[in-house]
């Protein structure tokens, strides 16, 4: 289970930009959103042995059952 979604969702982002424009386009996107490259590089070279980003450690919480009245202006 992953628990920094951010990056999840960058490395998702980039292994399809990876197949659009090339491994060098994917690590500049990587790059330019501060992934660190020992992460950028282990996904970027390791393709089939890859899993699905999971779902987010917080993701099975329940909503909340009300919402907060808001403030009168």
């Amino acid at each position: 289970m992953r628990l920094d979604m951010r990056t999840a969702t960058l490395v998702e982002h980039a292994l399809a930009l990876q197949e659009m424009a090339g491994t060098g386009a994917a690590a500049l996107f990587l790059h330019c959103h501060d992934v660190p490259l020992p992460t950028a590089l282990r996904v970027l070279t390791t393709g089939p042995r890859r899993q699905p980003a999971g779902p987010h450690l917080f993701a099975r919480l329940r909503p909340r059952t009300a919402a907060l009245p808001l403030p009168a202006r």
